[in-house]
């Protein structure tokens, strides 16, 4: 009895380590430390550890793996003010619920007909799809495919199949090399690779053909605008006379347009100061300039005493303007998807939020239409402010309006000197490639970054929490892509094939006894 409990406990700490490991190869594979190639095994051990376990052990496995890598990729949140512990751990074993999910359906998928080598990549994108929709519990951040950000070649299937193409690509070669591996079946390996070298053949094809019909040449202003800068009336002055400054050097290089980060200003344009001093620089350099501002707006609402009077209270908005060299504004763009828990509370009024959750309200509020501006009679930008990046579906219906340029303006200074700011830039990334549009990523601490609509670094500014400038040309074409027009058919065919897979075996199971089978290819994931 002591022996057979003994093994026991070696084969849970056993698959234990393994997991372990496949959570560690996926924090290796991000920034930083940013070592790609480790995503093409990373998920070997985990499928190891699942191997011949049922659906409830599969899913405990999952859960720690994923427990484990989401506390490794996302620990930088823990620099975030107000940001705790407990809060981590709850965002953590949230999302280690869609790798918990994924090991129990494969499990399931074992007695299926679909071979793993779709069946399982499949599961992941859908899951992935699930996680980029969940409402307020949405977060597309630190997918699998973020790990190849610098695999331009790969990259370029994206036009076709959004992000999750690469995903499914990831995910295929982990089943192929773990089937070489437990069972040496290598049949599915070369497969896989040959379809790898194909698709990478394609994008280098792809990538020296692009060619435009116009250019233009963008500065981003990185001011390097401290926290504690903004808390007093000299802090806002001072960072104030420094974009100025950078503005005045970035001017010199003749650019078309230039770009200040996300609440670059506080009070624009209500407060006359700000106002006068960012149209006197606009109207001396004679070039037009985007920029971010926490905007207040005053509103007059009856008073609930009753008593039929008219009391003024005051609503945020992150929001966006465009200032001609004439001095005239744009309409603003106010960010429409707000950070729930930072810039608005999910569920008002109906759901009461426990203090040790949320301890505060705000009163930010989200813009209600897309912001467009145009720097020029023939150029057409669309602005985006801070995570609206992460999300492709909102992304693309801006880049269908044929427009030339997406302008991010984001405001990364919670993050400290961590890796949060470089992967969130990957996303934008990302977004330029899918919808073969130019991204401009302008960031207060930085890295600002100019991509083009292949994804390539046009110009950057690396260091974080360095103040300067970045000047690059842009090719622009309009285009468009498969993506931009057809949208997630990739990912809704993924998810059809999913369903398709687990719903049969679990309808049966609730009919049938189980049946424990090894799978066609002889693949015990």
């Amino acid at each position: 009895m002591t022996k057979l409990l003994g093994g026991s406990v070696l084969k849970i700490f056993r698959r234990l380590v393994l997991s372990g490991l496949t959570a560690c190869l996926l924090f290796l594979s991000l920034p930083d430390p940013d070592l790609g190639w480790l995503a093409w095994i990373a998920l070997v051990p985990l499928l190891i550890a699942c191997r011949d376990l049922g659906p409830l052990q599969s899913c405990l496995t999952g859960l720690f793996c994923g427990l484990l890598s989401n506390l490794f990729i996302f620990s930088w949140i823990l620099q975030v003010p107000d940001f705790r512990y407990h809060h981590f751990g709850l965002a953590a074993f949230y999302l280690a619920l869609y790798p918990a999910t994924w090991c129990a359906g494969l499990a399931l998928a074992r007695r299926s007909k679909l071979p793993p080598l779709i069946a399982a990549p499949s599961l992941w994108v859908f899951l992935d799809f699930i996680k980029a929709h969940a409402g307020f519990l949405a977060l597309p951040w630190a997918s699998l495919a973020y790990s190849q950000h610098d695999n331009l070649p790969l990259l370029q299937i994206m036009t076709i199949t959004g992000e999750y193409g690469v995903t499914f690509l990831l995910v295929m070669a982990n089943l192929a090399v773990y089937e070489l591996i437990t069972s040496h079946i290598w049949r599915p390996a070369l497969a896989v690779l040959i379809l790898l070298l194909c698709i990478g053949t394609w994008g280098t094809c792809r990538l020296s053909q692009t060619t435009a019909p116009r250019d233009i040449r963008i500065s981003i202003v990185q001011p390097s605008i401290l926290l504690q800068e903004r808390q007093t009336a000299s802090g806002c002055l001072a960072s104030l006379q420094r974009l100025e400054r950078l503005t005045r050097e970035a001017a010199d290089e003749k650019p078309a347009l230039i770009v200040w980060p996300e609440t670059a200003v506080r009070g624009f344009p209500s407060d006359p100061l700000p106002l006068e001093r960012v149209q006197k620089l606009v109207r001396s350099t004679r070039i037009p300039l985007i920029l971010g501002t926490s905007e207040y707006e005053k509103f007059a609402r009856p008073d609930d005493s009753g008593t039929h009077t008219i009391q003024f209270a005051t609503r945020s908005y992150n929001s966006a303007y465009l200032v001609m060299p004439d001095g005239t504004l744009s309409t603003p763009y106010r960010k429409r998807l707000l950070v729930p828990f930072a810039e608005y509370l999910p569920g008002q009024p109906y759901i009461q939020w426990p203090p040790w959750i949320v301890h505060r309200t705000f009163d930010t509020l989200p813009g209600n239409r897309p912001g467009y501006v145009f720097p020029e009679r023939n150029l057409k930008i669309a602005l985006i402010i801070c995570w609206e990046n992460l999300f492709a579906d909102f992304i693309r219906p801006l880049a269908g309006n044929r427009i030339d340029i997406i302008v991010q303006l984001t405001n990364d200074n919670h993050f400290g000197h961590s890796a949060a700011p470089r992967q969130h830039n990957i996303a934008s990334r990302f977004r330029a490639i899918e919808n073969r549009v130019p991204v401009v990523v302008a960031s207060n601490t930085g890295p600002s970054v100019i991509f083009d609509a292949c994804g390539r670094q046009v110009a950057i500014m690396d260091r974080l929490f360095s103040a300067g400038t970045a000047i690059g040309l842009i090719l622009l074409d309009i285009s468009g892509t498969s993506y931009t027009r057809y949208g997630d058919l990739f990912a809704y065919s993924c998810s059809i094939l999913s369903l398709l897979c687990l719903y049969p075996v679990i309808f049966r199971s609730r009919f049938a006894p189980r049946k424990i089978s090894a799978g066609r290819s002889g693949v015990n994931v």
